[in-house]
């Protein structure tokens, strides 16, 4: 038997300053803890492999840890304004949450116990017995959506009016399905995606720690793999060390988790903007001869075109963007003169191939259809200029005066430029002459 212990359950975090990207949540729950303002429901919510159970049991730890400063009179915790609160992982308590096997905390996933008897039975009927051991007798309940009518309304009571020593903590990717009566009697807690530069730097530690060899851009080709999910960032961190010797490059990294490298999805946006046909259609081509996944290829290329598109509405914004340093200049060297109107309607464009692209019966061609559509995307004039010219010519004629002949020819090429309805127009001014 294999005593080997996967990266994301090996670096699982164990305190709250173990948490990656959710200092928001972990600072709120300590100081829950810190002014004894215990509720008696938590609602975990967000994407998958970002914390949430991670968290229920780090905060089930703190409350029920055995050296933590609790007076047993007053039955509150006494923790000073500055004290650190985490759970020192090294009593019976914290160790039976960390194993699984803790007395009085109690781990239900609701994916596989819906109905109402389930419920019943690892609640309703006990919920009333004090704690065995601990201070709390804690329910942690993961995807907590997944039950059913029955079995919430069964457990409304029990959670409108719990005993004094319950704590019930729900997590679930899917609030939404949650009935409002449920909602309204819970403590709600989002938590994020975790942002790429923290993620990188949290792959990088574990990476050091285990003594492998990653190129940077490999780090960040996984983390942007993983779209802010941390366990899906170690998981295919796993494969990529499994898979490729060290130094273990962005290529290998992109061949494993079956993607295109940053350098062919740059390569491709800078050939669009550059209005290359060619490149731009080879690009694709490439993708799909290594077959690479071309759904997961669009939306990196939608990530950036809107990317792009926020750096030339808003030259000096940095937060809003997930291109690195390096990606962004060498974008700006092809954005300039390019107007936001052509950035949005190319934008416009892929996000509809994007969209078809499940149905489509020839994803490639497709794609390259669209990539042929967003290099000739040229700059339109905004309406308000072409009816200010038209305006400007009618009272050049009205009044009489003798137009230029160079000042009308321009009028015909502007206006030749224009769609139908507003060539239409040209004859006019011609007659006039």
């Amino acid at each position: 038997m294999s005593s080997y212990i996967v990266l994301a359950r090996k670096y699982r975090p164990q305190t709250f300053a173990d948490l990656v990207g959710q200092e928001h949540i972990s600072s709120t729950l300590q100081n829950a803890i810190r002014q004894n303002r215990i509720a008696h429901a938590y609602l975990f919510t967000g994407s998958r492999g970002i914390g949430k159970t991670t968290s229920a049991r780090i905060f089930a730890k703190a409350l029920n840890c055995e050296n933590a400063p609790f007076d047993a009179e007053t039955k509150k915790f006494t923790y000073q304004e500055h004290d650190a609160i985490d759970p020192c992982n090294h009593c019976a308590t914290c160790e039976g949450v960390t194993h699984g096997n803790a007395i009085d905390v109690v781990e239900m996933d609701a994916a596989s116990n819906t109905g109402v008897d389930d419920v019943r039975e690892s609640i309703i009927d006990v919920v009333n017995y004090k704690p065995a051991q601990s201070r709390y007798k804690i329910y942690i309940i993961d995807e907590v959506h997944m039950l059913s009518n029955s079995a919430w309304n069964a457990l409304l009571k029990t959670l409108e009016e719990p005993p004094a020593h319950v704590v019930f903590i729900f997590a679930t990717t899917d609030p939404n399905k949650i009935p409002v009566t449920v909602l309204s009697r819970c403590q709600r807690y989002d938590f994020k995606r975790i942002k790429l530069d923290a993620l990188v730097a949290h792959l990088r530690r574990i990476a050091d720690a285990e003594g492998i060899l990653f190129e940077e851009d490999a780090l960040k080709l996984i983390a942007r793999h993983a779209r802010g999910g941390v366990r899906d960032a170690l998981s295919a961190m796993d494969q990529v060390i499994a898979f490729a010797e060290q130094p273990i490059t962005a290529e290998r990294t992109a061949e494993v988790l079956g993607v295109a490298s940053r350098e062919t999805l740059m390569s491709f946006v800078e050939s669009v903007l550059k209005r290359d046909v060619a490149h731009a259609l080879e690009c694709v081509y490439k993708v799909d001869h290594y077959g690479q996944d071309l759904a997961r290829f669009s939306f990196d290329v939608l990530e950036v075109l809107r990317d792009m598109t926020v750096m030339v509405a808003d030259p000096g914004t940095t937060n809003a963007i997930e291109l690195d340093a390096q990606e962004q200049q060498r974008l700006r060297a092809c954005l300039n003169g390019i107007p936001l109107e052509c950035l949005q309607r190319i934008f416009g464009i892929w996000y509809q191939t994007a969209d078809q692209l499940k149905n489509s019966l020839s994803p490639r061609l497709l794609m390259e259809m669209s990539a042929v559509r967003m290099c000739q995307v040229e700059p339109v004039v905004p309406l308000d200029a072409i009816l200010n010219k038209l305006d400007f010519l009618s009272q050049m004629l009205g009044s009489g005066n003798v137009v230029p002949a160079d000042a009308l020819e321009k009028a015909r090429a502007f206006l030749a430029s224009q769609p139908a309805s507003v060539q239409k127009l040209t004859s006019d001014l011609a007659s006039k002459k």
